[in-house]
Parts: structure tokens; C-alpha cells; sequence
């Protein structure tokens, strides 16, 4: 397990880092010592950092040290994707569904959370699973699919996949997956 200490000292030994001076400014986010992180995940979106700008677009959705501003949200993660980040394709899909920062546009939505899929984020498979279930977010009710796209997170051992997959067994349990 990593700790704060041992984060520190690596950045003391590696200050160029990029990845090392990321872990360092997520420390200080989860902290709550924004006005720390903040500066260094700035500095790591400037260089290009794709993480960094997911981070950062976080800070501006929930007024982590800022004020909340849905378009800054968007900017943030949109350059995050831009880069390369996988994780903000789910923020985008966030913004064009519920129309954070940009006009709502169901059909970006469900491009941003394919591509999410597509890309194995975590987060997303999870999402659209719930989607799959339920026939939300614009999608009709395919079970198949969602336990499909569950299979891979329940063998890695992600605890969400396991909760949606009994979900889904008990929506329909003479329908099980071997």
C-alpha cells in the first residue's frame, strides 16, 4: 500500500515525474488541500498530462477549493480527452446527458459512454450496465449485453460489478451466467 510518506519521498527523489507529482497533487485532493493540488495538476494538464485535466474538471463539478462551474467541468474534460484520458469520456457523458456546461445532446452522451466502454473504463461499463438493466440513459432494456460487458470487471474483482450482475440475477434469476 502507498502512502503519503512514501509518495513524498519518491517525489523528493523524481520531482519530474510527471506520474509521481500526480499520485502527490491525488494525495493532496482526497486530502482536501486543494489549494495544494491544484497548482501541480494545473502544471501537469499544461505539459499534457490527460489525468490531470480529469482531476481538475472534478474540482470545478463538485467546488472542490473553486467555485462550481459546469463549464469549466466541461473544458476541463474535454481537454483531459483530448489527451487521451479515458475516464473523461465518462465526464462527458455526464455533461452532454444532463447538459453540464454544453447543451444536452443524448446522442454525444451515449458516443461519449461507448467510447468510454470501448476503451475499458471502469466507471462507464459500470454506467451503461445500469443503463442495459433498466433501459435508461436512452437504451433499451438488454440484459444480455450488461452482463456481457460485467464479465470482464467481475473477474478483475470490481465489487460494483458484482452488486449490478446480482442485480440483474434478480431481475431475472432463471436467466443466470455460468
Amino acid at each position: 500500500e502507498v502512502t503519503r510518506p512514501v509518495c513524498e519521498q519518491a517525489l523528493l527523489e523524481d520531482k519530474n515525474n510527471p506520474d509521481t507529482r500526480f499520485g502527490i497533487a491525488r494525495i493532496l485532493y482526497y486530502e482536501g488541500r486543494y489549494k495544494k493540488a491544484r497548482p501541480i495538476l494545473e502544471l501537469l494538464l499544461e505539459d499534457g498530462y490527460a489525468h490531470a485535466g480529469e482531476l481538475l474538471a472534478q474540482f470545478y463539478f463538485f467546488g472542490d477549493g473553486v467555485e462550481i462551474s459546469y463549464e469549466k467541468f466541461f473544458q476541463l474534460a474535454k481537454r483531459a480527452h483530448e489527451l487521451g484520458s479515458v475516464g473523461a469520456g465518462n465526464q462527458l457523458h455526464h455533461s452532454y446527458y444532463w447538459g453540464y456546461g454544453v447543451l444536452a445532446d443524448d446522442k454525444l452522451a451515449i458516443e461519449y459512454l461507448e467510447e468510454a466502454v470501448e476503451r475499458g473504463d471502469s466507471r462507464s461499463i459500470i454506467e451503461l450496465s445500469k443503463a442495459l438493466t433498466h433501459g435508461s440513459l436512452g437504451y433499451e432494456v438488454d440484459r444480455q449485453r450488461a452482463r456481457s460487458l460485467l464479465a470482464t470487471e467481475l473477474i478483475d474483482g470490481n465489487v460494483d460489478a458484482e452488486i449490478q450482475f446480482n442485480v440483474i440475477r434478480l431481475l431475472e434469476p432463471k436467466d443466470l451466467i455460468e
